[in-house]
Formats: C-alpha cells, sequence, structure tokens
C-alpha cells in the first residue's frame, strides 16, 4: 500500500500509534523524474516483516509530492516507534531538516541512520541531539534487533552488533556486524512498500574486490558476495509477473565479476522467456577487462535480454587510469564497445574529470576516445562525463595532495548534486574543468547529430521501442533521434496496431493499406521541378514526375489500389493495377519508408 493510501486509511485511529518502523529515501528533488527507491532499505523492510514488525517505507518522490502539512498529519498518525534514513554526502542537510520536523510532529520516535557516511561518521553523527542511534555496516538484522529493544523491549543495546548511541556523555559503539555471508538467506526487497515504476533494481552480489581510488565501499566492504542464479533469477521472476514489468537493472558493480555465475543467470532468464514468453529487457554493469577476455559473455547476456550495459571507462588516458587503479585500458575499451555493437546491445560509458594530475593533454585523450567510440557504435554507444568527486572514506579524499587535487568543498554546500565540480587539480581551475565539461558535451552532441544518418534502421527502431515500450530511454533517443520531427512523428503513427511496415504486410493485402506521408509540409525546388524531403535527417529529392505524383498522393486518403488505379489511367500505363503496384510503386514507397517519409494502415 502506498503512503497517499495508507493516510486516507488511518485518520480514524485518532492518535493511536500505528507503526513500529518508517523507513525514509531521502533523495535530490533536481533529478526527481529520475529517483528509484533505495533497494537496501527495502531489503531491510523485507527483515523486518519477517521478524514481525510493522514498517513503512517513504520515498522521495513521496516526499515531493506531499505537502509539509500532510506529512505531519502522517507522522502525527503514525507516530512511528523507529525511524531510519539512508544517509549519503548529498542528502545528509535534508535529513537534519526532516528529523527536525519529524521529532516536532512525533517527539517519541527515536531517529536511527544508516548507509555509507553513517558507517563511516557514527560519532560525529550523534553529537546532533536529532539522531538517537547510527548503524554501521550491512544493517538488515542489527536494525531488526534494534526495532525488538526499542519496540518490546528485547535484548540489550550493548549487545547488538554495529550500532552507536550516546551513554554518560560520550558515544558507544558495539563490535563491528558481521558481513552477510549467505545472501540467499535474506528476503527478496519487499517492493510491496513503494509499487515499480516502470522498471526495477536487483542486487545480485555485494562488495568490491577492485581498488579504485575514488570509489569509498562504504557498508559492503571490498569482500565480493554473491547470490546463487536460482535465488537472483527467482526475484526477478516474482517482481515481473507480480508488477507486469518489462524491465529491470542490475545494480551491482560486478555483475560480470563472476563469469559463470552470470552464464547462468543469463541461461535461466532466457529458459523462463522461452517458456513464459514474457517479454523483457535488461540492463547490467561490467568491466571492459573482464569483457574483452571473455567476448562470448557478451552474446549469451544478449539472448537472455541483456539491452544495455554500463561501463566505467573514465579516462582514455592510460596514465590516469594507472593512478585510479582501474586495471583497464583504452583498447580493451574499444573491443567491448565493438563487441557489443555487433550484437546490438546500448553501451553506457562515463568519463571522469579532474582525476590525478590531469590536464589538457589528458581531457583531450578522454575526449578522443568517446569519440571515436561514438564512430564505433553510431546509436549504440553513448557516454556522460562527470566531475572527481572525492567521496568521504576514499584514498582521494584521505590524501588528495598526493593525486594533485586541492578539495574546495568538503561539506559539499556548493552542488546540486554530487556531480557538481568541488575539486581542482594542480593544472586546471575549477573554471578550467566546467569549461572542459562544456566541450566535451558539445563536442559529443554534435558528433552524435552528424552520426545519426549513419544509424541502420533497426538501431533506430530498437531505440524507440526501448523507450515507449519498456521505459529504458538512452541519450540517442532523448536528445537525438525522438527530438527529430520527422522520427517522432513516424513511431507514434506505427505504435498502432493498425499501422505495419511493408515487409509485415501480408501477400495479397497490400492493395487495401493506405500509404500515408510522416510530414505534411510538402518543399519544392525553386523551378517546381523536384520535390524535396529534408524534414529528416536522410534527404531524399525527387525528381521523376511520376514519384512526385505518387508522392503527392500518398496522403492516407487512398488505399494503394485506387493510387495504383488512377497512376494507370493517369500515366497511360501497362498491365493489371497489381502489376503496377508490385513493379512500379512498392519499390519507391520502400525507399521513402526507409527514410521514414512514408507509413502504411489498414
Amino acid at each position: 500500500m502506498r503512503v497517499q493510501e495508507f493516510l486516507s486509511k488511518i485518520r480514524e485511529q485518532k492518535g493511536k500509534p500505528a507503526l513500529d518502523v518508517a523507513l525514509i529515501e531521502v533523495g535530490n528533488f533536481y533529478e526527481i523524474n529520475f529517483s528509484q527507491f533505495n533497494v537496501g532499505l527495502l531489503y531491510m523492510a523485507a527483515v523486518l516483516k519477517e521478524k514481525g514488525f510493522s514498517v513503512k517505507c517513504i520515498a522521495n518522490y513521496d516526499l515531493f509530492s506531499l505537502p509539509l502539512e500532510k506529512l505531519a498529519e502522517l507522522f502525527y498518525q503514525w507516530k512511528p516507534a523507529l525511524i531510519g534514513f539512508y544517509t549519503i554526502s548529498d542528502t545528509l542537510y535534508q535529513i537534519r531538516y526532516l528529523a527536525g520536523k519529524i521529532k516536532e510532529w512525533s517527539p517519541g520516535s527515536k531517529i536511527v541512520l544508516g548507509g555509507p557516511l553513517a558507517t563511516l561518521k557514527a560519532g560525529e553523527f550523534l553529537k546532533d541531539p536529532l539522531f538517537d542511534f547510527v548503524i554501521r555496516g550491512e544493517g538488515e538484522y542489527s536494525l531488526a534487533e534494534l526495532a525488538g529493544f526499542v519496540t518490546r523491549g528485547e535484548g540489550d543495546l550493548h549487545n547488538i552488533a554495529g550500532i552507536a548511541f550516546r551513554e554518560d556523555g560520550g558515544i558507544y559503539e558495539s563490535p563491528e556486524v558481521a558481513l552477510v555471508g549467505d545472501l540467499d538467506l535474506l528476503p527478496y526487497p519487499d517492493y510491496d512498500q513503494v509499487g515499480v515504476r516502470g522498471s526495477f533494481s536487483v542486487v545480485s552480489g555485494r562488495g568490491c574486490p577492485y581498488r579504485c581510488i575514488f570509489c569509498f565501499k562504504g557498508a559492503h566492504g571490498d569482500t565480493y558476495r554473491y547470490r546463487a542464479p536460482e535465488n537472483v533469477v527467482g526475484e526477478i521472476i516474482d517482481r515481473l509477473e507480480k508488477y507486469d514489468a518489462r524491465a529491470f537493472g542490475f545494480i551491482d558493480d560486478t555483475f560480470v565479476a563472476k563469469l559463470d555465475r552470470a552464464k547462468e543467470i543469463s541461461r535461466l532468464l532466457k529458459e523462463y522467456r522461452d517458456k513464459s514468453g514474457k517479454d523483457f529487457i535488461y540492463y547490467c554493469e561490467g568491466r571492459a577487462d573482464i569483457l574483452s577476455r571473455h567476448p562470448e559473455v557478451i552474446g549469451e547476456l544478449a539472448e537472455s535480454g541483456m539491452a544495455r550495459i554500463q561501463l566505467g571507462l573514465e579516462s582514455g588516458s592510460p596514465e590516469v587510469l594507472k593512478e585510479y587503479r582501474k586495471m583497464i585500458t583504452p583498447d580493451q575499451m574499444r573491443e567491448v564497445v565493438k563487441n557489443c555493437a555487433d550484437h546490438k546491445i546500448s553501451v553506457f560509458g562515463n568519463f571522469i574529470l579532474g582525476g590525478p594530475h590531469e590536464n589538457e593533454a589528458t581531457f583531450k585523450e578522454s575526449l578522443e576516445l568517446a569519440l571515436e567510440l561514438l564512430e564505433t557504435a553510431p546509436g549504440l554507444f553513448e557516454c556522460s562525463v562527470a566531475f572527481l568527486c572525492p567521496y568521504p572514506g576514499t584514498e582521494i579524499q584521505k590524501d588528495p595532495g598526493q593525486f594533485g587535487i586541492k578539495i574546495l568543498d568538503t561539506e559539499y554546500y556548493t552542488g546540486i548534486t554530487l556531480r557538481d565540480c568541488f575539486t581542482e587539480t594542480e593544472n586546471l581551475t575549477r573554471a578550467d574543468l566546467w569549461s572542459q565539461y562544456r566541450r566535451f558535451s558539445e563536442e559529443i552532441e554534435k558528433k552524435m547529430l552528424k552520426l545519426a544518418p549513419e544509424i541502420p534502421g533497426d538501431i533506430i527502431e530498437k531505440q524507440f521501442a526501448w523507450a515507449s515500450k519498456y521505459g529504458m530511454s538512452t541519450s540517442w533517443h532523448q536528445y537525438i533521434l525522438s527530438r527529430n520531427r520527422l522520427l517522432s512523428e513516424y513511431f507514434q503513427l506505427v505504435k498502432s496496431p493498425r499501422f505495419r511496415t511493408l515487409k509485415n504486410i501480408p501477400t495479397g493485402e497490400i492493395g487495401d493499406y493506405f500509404p500515408m506521408r510522416t510530414i505534411e509540409v510538402r518543399q519544392y525546388s525553386e523551378d517546381g521541378s523536384a520535390l524535396l524531403l529534408e524534414e529528416g535527417f536522410r534527404k531524399i529529392e525527387i525528381t521523376d514526375p511520376r514519384d512526385i505524383w505518387l508522392y503527392e498522393h500518398c496522403s492516407g486518403k487512398l488505399p494503394l489500389k485506387e493510387i495504383g488505379a488512377r497512376m494507370k489511367e493517369n500515366f497511360t500505363l501497362d498491365g493489371s493495377i497489381d502489376e503496377i503496384i508490385e513493379k512500379q510503386i512498392l519499390a519507391t514507397l520502400s525507399i521513402w519508408e526507409d527514410a521514414y517519409y512514408m507509413a502504411f494502415y489498414r
């Protein structure tokens, strides 16, 4: 049950406490349309429910849509015994504000913080009287024990691993909580709390064995643990069928780290698709080094429904990559992008600005590599650029000087999101980095516009289908293809079940279909001898009088058999109407259809 529904049902309880635990995701309203609920909180909700606690989750999009007065009423009615927040550097200020309000609305509620930042700064956070507890590390079972203490008086706080709280004027921190060794023992994350907004996220493993200097491993540590393929696919099937979803994403960085497991997940997904007929696509994250050594994996994943993969490319400079300890090379990136393009897989790559000892030369290496990869896979490779963020607990944050980096804002006050620029290098000022950001973005967009006419038709169709049917919109679709008037009109039309492409019209029925131009405006040459199709990115000049006549009569008002009859009479053609359609009309219509100037309906 969603928050708004629950609110209406509890108004008659007249102040009676209605809830054991509320879990709140505070995010950034700047990107509210792209937010997915934190899966970690849904895992905690599932464990709490399994232990018999009443629990509700509030999503960031609930906070966005509920007026403060409604939120106050919600907490006045709920009076949760325990309220949990997930903390990162980008949300701490909003959490403090909301926690203060909640203490006014429900003074008896205890507030607990978890997440990467709380794990790192437990003692510091507990100096604030708003916060009562901190959970350090993986929190499912620690939170359940804490809920038992707060709501039922069970156990002893000192015996709950991984928590911290104020005691006798100081801070008590219990021993670290052990990582969850067998992830298959955890219940599936409780998506009933928030529903599925188009797609859902799957965590197939926790931890990371790699040592990138810009990454804070936080609660999950550097020990890579993974779920069994059957457990992962069981959750996916449950979500696909329960919520009638068509898309999902593996959000753990190391999905392909254990290849046998990734292949088995792929096999099970394909088996499910074949048996059930369920139509779905998915997204995952991968590493260029692994996928270049094992190129066959891409094909297997593609067969099971993978449509998009994210690669952390970070830089086109081999020296900067070494500084990052990424253990990948530009040549591996090239191999993987080419392999993905061969399998019609969309690739998203991210580049970082302002890394260790970066300068104008290393920036150009990154930009040149990005432009090259766009040429390798037009319509499939996409990329973004972001500034290096000195996350708390990372090597860069602890000792920026050794990397030639200066942190300008250690509290992140100046950024709307953590993607803002908070640093500069020994060679580049913040103004220089913003200039590089603009240049990179402009050059990428310019290149994409130039390459757009080269995108194969089946890739264009995939881009529109991914967006409209599955809710997966790439930057090619969002910023290039859907903004083209001709393409947007064409794919809007062909979404209708009444429309078909020429190749999909059954033999013998072609004469009953109405050809219709996809744009209304017609442009002629100055002397009127040619008709110019210039609305799209594939320009066509029609000079044959018969073809001009045909194009003008494809107005969606006459079926092909009548157009053929009028052409026969107008141009005194020999043969039957069916022969005229087959030999003199369809080839021309096919050219126009391939350029998206023509659609067919019945």
